[in-house]
């Protein structure tokens, strides 16, 4: 799929997915289901595909190419929307149980979150002992003393922010 230029690959996955899916639903409704999906899956892969040129954050989400800021924003957005289903799931759940109704479909709503929260927990730990995680935990600041010499000229670091993890890319000015 890398072939395929990045503002493509949304649209395409769509219109093979709704491809995909009129091949399962023809056989059990008919043709005539096809009426409302055809429609609403090509216009959808061509709004996609115009929203995808624009000069925005979403623009680039969809073009595959976002900056620091945006990934953090779509990484927060899916965290978010894994909560609301999860917690969604435990209402159903619980509604289920009170109209007295099997409840075995909903079960997997139920254990596929909780099994993904458990193996993430063990995927994304942090380090028992004091091992260094790698280069992002180190600081260039911590790299370079304030009083090197380079090429002649001193060489100041300058860390804008408090914070160790911002300091990973910090200003650098010589001073001559």
């Amino acid at each position: 799929m890398r072939s395929v230029p990045p503002r493509l690959r949304g649209p395409l996955a769509m219109l093979i997915g709704g491809a995909v899916l009129a091949a399962i639903v023809v056989p059990g409704h008919g043709w005539g289901a096809l009426v409302f999906l055809w429609p609403f899956t090509v216009v959808f892969s061509v709004a996609w595909y115009l929203w995808g040129g624009r000069d925005s954050d979403f623009g680039a989400l969809i073009r595959d190419r976002p900056d620091e800021r945006q990934a953090q924003r779509r990484l927060k957005t899916q965290a978010l929307v894994g909560v609301v289903m999860s917690g969604t799931a435990v209402v159903v759940y619980l509604a289920a149980l009170a109209a007295k109704v099997p409840l075995w479909p909903l079960d997997i709503f139920l254990i596929v979150p909780a099994v993904t929260f458990i193996i993430g927990w063990a995927i994304y730990r942090e380090p028992r002992d004091d091992r260094d995680e790698g280069p992002a935990t180190e600081s260039p600041a911590d790299r370079l003393p304030a009083d090197d010499v380079v090429s002649g000229h001193r060489v100041v670091v300058v860390v804008l922010s408090g914070d160790r993890q911002a300091a990973t890319a910090p200003r650098v000015a010589v001073i001559g």
